[in-house]
């Protein structure tokens, strides 16, 4: 069973949607602003300033919020040794205790690419981590 089976996503709607959203919203300003930069009002000029604003934040949220989504996580089931390659033969570098929280970047023949908290990164067997979905923390049993 591949990891994007074990967990499901918090919102139904895909992010693109509200990306598209605010792409027409964005332009749409952008567009009432140079109309109201041609006759030259002061005080449009600086209200169009601040939608541009609001709008580029909200937008940059949105943006963050798809790519946090995508994002895979899981806990490690028991002690377990992290590898700097994939393969039962390859040499241990260091080892998670059980319980270690870690973001699974890749996956590959029976392996799982990580990153601890700390930022350091391996392989470690995909049987020995146990995804975890992203809505309330809810965990899927393989």
């Amino acid at each position: 069973m591949e990891l994007s089976e074990l967990s499901e996503p918090v919102f139904k709607t895909h992010p693109n949607t509200f990306f598209f959203i605010w792409l027409i919203a964005v332009n749409s300003v952008f567009l009432a602003g140079a109309l109201y930069f041609l006759r030259k009002r002061a005080f449009y000029a600086i209200l169009f300033i601040l939608v541009i604003a609001f709008f580029t934040g909200i937008t940059g949220v949105f943006i963050h919020s798809a790519f946090e989504r995508t994002k895979q996580y899981g806990v490690v089931t028991e002690a377990v040794p992290v590898h700097k390659v994939p393969g039962e033969l390859a040499a241990d570098w260091f080892d998670l205790s059980e319980g270690t929280s870690l973001r699974i970047l890749y996956q590959a023949e029976g392996f799982l690419f990580i990153q601890t908290g700390f930022g350091l990164t391996g392989w470690v067997r995909a049987e020995d981590v146990r995804p975890i979905a992203l809505n309330l923390g809810e965990a899927y049993l393989p």
